[in-house]
């Protein structure tokens, strides 16, 4: 399953147009990757779903055990994307981003490179944010 709250994250920290420029975000790591120019929320949704379709068997056997599917190099559709994905990770009945036991959640999800990937690192991601007076 894919949270809302974990969908924000994927589109604050991987689109164009939602990144979020405060500093945490721009530091995070070295070379931050972006989806497509003009992916929309429900593009990266769609994909999502896409993606745990082709795993639901790894998904099926982590769920036994309770394990986490951590995949830095999951090829789909030209692109390759890093994810995580826990399982069971404990009940909760909150409608704002949480989830119940005995579930699958896509908590990491971004892409590497790949069609139409693009990427900026620290000092770039500070001169957008500095010209956009932040």
């Amino acid at each position: 399953m894919v949270t809302e709250k974990d969908l924000f994250h994927f589109c604050t920290g991987h689109t164009v147009k939602q990144f979020a420029f405060d500093e945490s975000n721009v530091t995070r790591a070295a070379t931050s990757t972006f989806w497509p120019e003009n992916t929309k929320k429900s593009d990266v949704l769609a994909l999502a779903d896409a993606v745990l379709g082709t795993l639901h068997d790894d998904i099926e056997e982590a769920m036994k055990y309770g394990s986490t599917v951590n995949e830095r190099s999951h090829k789909y559709g030209g692109v390759t994307y890093a994810l995580v994905i826990t399982t069971d990770p404990g009940p909760s009945t909150d409608n704002d981003g949480n989830y119940d036991s005995g579930t699958a959640r896509l908590e990491k999800f971004y892409p590497l490179h790949g069609s139409g990937i693009e990427s900026a690192d620290q000092n770039e991601l500070r001169r957008v944010r500095t010209l956009l007076g932040l």
